[in-house]
This record gives structure tokens, C-alpha cells and sequence, in this order.
């Protein structure tokens, strides 16, 4: 039940469209630089040569696993602690939020251990048999999952500010981040002060020294916020398995759900192969710019999020109804005006990676036919976070499997391998899903809210 303090919480009183905006904003903007890190360190590794892009791309599906963990337990614990806070619950959510990070720190040390064991296997998957280009994505990938720990504890701490309504420290972490990154990538690519050029591995150590920094900042920022105290850290820093237990239940169906998207990129990098390395090349850095097409939507997706978990924890009903109206006319109309800024200034924008004119025409291409699904994908994401909030993250998971994984797959083997379409047609069976899959998944949603009391 709610403590006595409750209607002094903004986000469950104050106006959903405000509390969306004054969440969402920061989170788009810090999204943004997020982004434009990814992009910096994709022209850099264009700057190193053609086949450095590619690696490049051919990695990331590996490297996102990384990111899928730490974003699955953010989630998890923003769905957590935000549900807690709403039922009143200071300590339990203090708990959830100490024994996260124990339990991050758990899951780091595993998973640097079996991707780095894997990680040859995999190049070879993707199509790295090349000798030269196998090597490249290892130099990339290593070193990134040798700092695996801060990735993940960053995104918990992080996590555990969005649940309290508080998105301001992780913009600004995303912000700083990236002007670090600016300035440490020429530097550990080409070398300088006594540092030796280290190539694509020096991309990922500025990564993980921006993420370790990133750890300092956002931990101060919780112990400030109060959530986490000295006392509480004294009471619950013994590993605890039922919450253990707890975490996961919330924060694995997130990572599996995230790491679809991994799969999906791994689908699609294994079948534009066999069109050569400037269709991979081109994928990269086109995918680039669809993740830059999305950033807007990220805000109103975190800002839903906030909002259910603590609404759903107070029993506020139809604010629950109101935060997803409100949601997904923000998402649906930032999505298309990146629609249709993104088709307009695609050939610009890949100017930026390459100045190779086939890579740029593909990359063209992709971003004018894979635009269609950003209306679609906002629909889709607001739906899964209202789960999330609910703390229902496996309804999600099976959408995001069917919309990124099984229906591309299914339909890239049809036309691709059996029919004998080609590269553009990769591009277009990959969308239907997104349209398909974000209407189903509204009507779920709407279907699985329980009755709204302001409409009886």
C-alpha cells in the first residue's frame, strides 16, 4: 500500500504529458549522444580502411550482447524499484536496487568469459574467414568485453535513477561520454603522448574508459538521490538469491528480448554476406542512421516505462490508460518526422561513413525502405514497456522474437534463398514484420490493461 507521501510523487500526480516530456527529454537527448558515439567511432573505423568498417559491423551483433545485458537489467530494475516506490515500499526498493548491481557484477565476469572464448567461432558465422578480417573484429571485440563490468554497472545505476523519475544523470553521463570519446578515439587509433597507435581496438578501450568514468558519475547520483544510503548498503550487500531470483525474472526476458534485435542484425548480416563486403559495410553504417531515426521515440519509451511501474504500484489505473494515449501520439509523430527527415537526407548522411559510391547507393537504399517501419516500431515499443511496467517483461520478449527474428528469417529464406530476390528485397521482407507485429501487439496490450475505472 501507498505510504502517506505518495500524492507528493510527481509521477503519480502530476500530468502525464508533462511528466513524459520532463522524462523523455533527457533520455532522447542523452540517447542522442549515444548515438552520435556510436557514429563517431564508425567513421573513425572508416578512417582506418574500408575493411575496419566492415569489422565493424560484423561485430556488432557480438558486441551487443553486452548492451542488450546491461539495457535487460536496466529495464528490469527500472520495472522493479518503480513498482516498489509506488506501493510505498522504500526498503524493498533499496534492496532490488543493491542486489542488482551484485548480481551485474556476477553476470559480467560470465559473460566476459564465454564470448571471449566464442568470439572466433562467431567472426567466422558472420563471414570473417579472412584471416586480416577475423582479426580486426577480435581487436574490436576483446577489449570491450574485458570492461563488460562497467557496461552493466552503469546501466543499473542508471536504471535505478529512471525509476524514480530522475533521467537527468544519464544524459548527462551520455553527454559527457561523448565528447570523451570524441577526443580519445584519434588518440588511441593513431596514437600520440607516449600512447602506440592501437587501430580499431583503441574505438573500444575510449569505450570502456567512458563507461568506467560513466560508473562514478551515475553512483554518485544515486547515493545522492537517497535511494541508496550507507545504512541500506550495510544491511542488504549480502548476495540474497530470492532477489536475485526476482531481478532476473525482470531483467532476463529484457536481455533476450534486446539481444533479439542482436540476432535480427545477425540474420541480416548472414544473409547480405554473400553480397560482398561493401553490402556489410553499407549495412553498418545505414543501421547508423536508422538508430539515429529512433532516438526521439527512446525518451517517450523510458518516460512510459517510469510511469506504469508507478502507477501500476499505486493502483492508478487510468493513468495507466492516459500515460499510453499520451505515449503513443508522441512516438507515433516523432516517428514520422525522423521518417522523413532520414529518406530526405539519407545520401548526406551516409557521405559521412564513406565516400565509396556502391557502399553509399546500398546504404541509401536500406534507409529509405527500412524508414516505413519507425511509425510501426513506436507503436511496438510503447506496448512493450507498458508489459515491462506491469512487470510482464516475456510478453514483450515473444513479440520482439516474432518482429525481429522468426517472421525476417522466415521471409528473407523465401525470397532470398528460394525465390532469388535480391539485396533491396532483404530490406523490404525485414519491415512487413515491424507493421505486422506493432499492430498485434497494441491490440494486446489494450486487451491485457485491466478495465479502465474512468470509463465505467
Amino acid at each position: 500500500m501507498a505510504n502517506a507521501s505518495a500524492p507528493q510523487n510527481p509521477l503519480l500526480t502530476a500530468p502525464i504529458p508533462l511528466m513524459i516530456r520532463k522524462i523523455g527529454i533527457p533520455v532522447s537527448i542523452g540517447a542522442f549522444f549515444n548515438t552520435m558515439f556510436n557514429v563517431v567511432d564508425t567513421i573513425y573505423g572508416g578512417l582506418i580502411s574500408d575493411q575496419a568498417l566492415a569489422a565493424l559491423s560484423l561485430a556488432f551483433p557480438i558486441t551487443f550482447i553486452v548492451l542488450a545485458l546491461g539495457f535487460g537489467f536496466s529495464l528490469g530494475v527500472t520495472a522493479l524499484i518503480g513498482n516498489s516506490l509506488g506501493e510505498g515500499e522504500t526498503e524493498v526498493a533499496q534492496k532490488q536496487g543493491i542486489q542488482a548491481l551484485i548480481l551485474a557484477t556476477f553476470v559480467s565476469l560470465i559473460t566476459t568469459f564465454l564470448v571471449i572464448r566464442t568470439a572466433p567461432f562467431l567472426l567466422e558465422v558472420l563471414g570473417a574467414t579472412e584471416p586480416s578480417y577475423k582479426q580486426l573484429g577480435l581487436d574490436y571485440i576483446n577489449p570491450l568485453f574485458y570492461g563488460s563490468f562497467f557496461f552493466l554497472i552503469v546501466q543499473v545505476l542508471i536504471g535505478i535513477l529512471n525509476a524514480q523519475g530522475n533521467s537527468l544523470p544519464g544524459r548527462n553521463f551520455l553527454i559527457g561520454g561523448f565528447v570523451l570519446n570524441l577526443a580519445l578515439n584519434p588518440w588511441f587509433i593513431f596514437g600520440g603522448l607516449g600512447l602506440p597507435a592501437l587501430g580499431i581496438a583503441g574505438i573500444a578501450w575510449a569505450t570502456v574508459i567512458v563507461q568506467a568514468l560513466g560508473c562514478i558519475y551515475t553512483g554518485y547520483e544515486v547515493i545522492k538521490s537517497q535511494l541508496l544510503t550507507r545504512q541500506s548498503i550495510a544491511r542488504d550487500w549480502v548476495p540474497h538469491l530470492p532477489s536475485f531470483s526476482q531481478i532476473s525474472a525482470q531483467g532476463l526476458p529484457n536481455t533476450i528480448d534486446i539481444l533479439g534485435v542482436s540476432i535480427g542484425f545477425f540474420i541480416l548480416n548472414y544473409y547480405v554476406s554473400p553480397f560482398g563486403q561493401n553490402a556489410i559495410a553499407a549495412l553498418g553504417s545505414a543501421s547508423r542512421i536508422e538508430q539515429v531515426a529512433l532516438l526521439p521515440v527512446l525518451g517517450v519509451n523510458t518516460a512510459i516505462l517510469a510511469l506504469i511501474a508507478q502507477n501500476n504500484g499505486a493502483g492508478n489505473i487510468d493513468r495507466m490508460y492516459e500515460t499510453l494515449r499520451i505515449g503513443l501520439i508522441y512516438g507515433i509523430g516523432l516517428m514520422l518526422i525522423t521518417m522523413a527527415l532520414s529518406m530526405i537526407f539519407a545520401r548526406p548522411l551516409m557521405r559521412l561513413f564513406t565516400s565509396d559510391p556502391e557502399i553509399i547507393e546500398i546504404g541509401v537504399q536500406y534507409v529509405r525502405i527500412r524508414g516505413w517501419g519507425l511509425a510501426p516500431n513506436a507503436i511496438f515499443f510503447a506496448a512493450a514497456n507498458v508489459f515491462r511496467g506491469l512487470k510482464r517483461p516475456y510478453l514483450p520478449l515473444g513479440w520482439n522474437m516474432l518482429r525481429f527474428v522468426l517472421l525476417p528469417w522466415l521471409f528473407i529464406y523465401i525470397y532470398i534463398v528460394r525465390l532469388g530476390y535480391g539485396l533491396n528485397t532483404i530490406w523490404i521482407v525485414s519491415l512487413v514484420p515491424f507493421i505486422i507485429v506493432g499492430t498485434l501487439s497494441l491490440l494486446h496490450v489494450w486487451w491485457f490493461l485491466p478495465p479502465n475505472p474512468a470509463k465505467s
